[in-house]
């Protein structure tokens, strides 16, 4: 390939970025049951002529096949269409951005997550889960908290596949919520994470938050790691009467794993 066509795709996907950054969220908030009434972007391929199509099976076959073929040149068409109004096709197109964005387009799905749209915030949260984006995390930590379960659930996914100690503690901080989904959530991140979340489930055990406590005794329950022995033998004092018992059935589990 010629460099000068190289060039030139890339000046193409700046300018499509540039477009949709621009239209947020404007372009992204007025799915309204079809995809067909989308303008097309300033610069379109055949190939991608299926995302328009008010068929979801077509369009979910056009993402696949963007997938397949890895093509970069339409994740700002991705990014575009990323309100689609069928879960599976914005499911698909999740996924492949997952693997297809870079930088440029991971700052566009960043400011997705603050869309209106909960579709466009649990599919942008996928995305950058997949892509391991740790400039994303305080971002996702403020979407444990997010008034649809499903965008919860996936902030709380991408963060553990995130993995970094700001993610962990991002995690770590929504035990105590008043939410139960969102506590629920956050535990079973956590408990993914294993041993590289004890340190900061430990710290926890010593919180004025007594559901925080408790979960956090749930989950070094469960992973059952014995660096936690430590602190859940000092929080075997805690004054609430159900973490007490919690730490206590920890302390057991860890036991019973290091007699194996």
């Amino acid at each position: 390939m010629e460099l000068g066509t190289i060039y030139r795709g890339r000046w193409i996907r700046l300018l499509l970025l540039l477009v949709v950054v621009a239209a947020i969220p404007g372009v992204w908030g007025p799915w309204t049951g079809h995809a067909a009434g989308m303008p097309a972007p300033v610069f379109w391929e055949p190939e991608y002529e299926g995302l328009r199509n008010p068929d979801p099976e077509v369009r979910a076959e056009t993402v696949r096949q963007i997938s397949v073929t890895r093509d970069q040149n339409a994740v700002p068409v991705l990014l575009l269409y990323l309100g689609d109004p069928d879960q599976r096709v914005g499911l698909y197109m999740a996924q492949t951005l997952g693997n297809l964005a870079e930088e440029d387009a991971l700052a566009v799905l960043r400011m997705a997550l603050g869309d209106p749209d909960p579709n466009i915030r649990w599919r942008a949260a996928m995305a950058l889960g997949e892509q391991g984006d740790a400039a994303a995390v305080p971002r996702l930590g403020q979407l444990l908290q997010d008034p649809d379960k499903l965008v919860q659930n996936v902030a709380a996914n991408a963060l553990t596949m995130i993995g970094t100690r700001e993610a962990i503690d991002a995690l770590t901080a929504g035990l105590g919520s008043t939410q139960p989904s969102t506590a629920r959530n956050t535990m079973n991140g956590l408990l993914k994470l294993g041993g590289a979340a004890v340190p900061a489930l430990a710290s926890i055990l010593g919180s004025g938050n007594t559901q925080a406590r408790l979960n956090a005794a749930t989950v070094l329950g469960y992973i059952a790691d014995p660096r936690a022995a430590p602190a859940l033998r000092q929080a075997a004092a805690d004054p609430d009467a159900d973490v007490r018992a919690e730490v206590q059935w920890a302390l057991g589990e860890i036991t019973k794993t290091t007699k194996k």
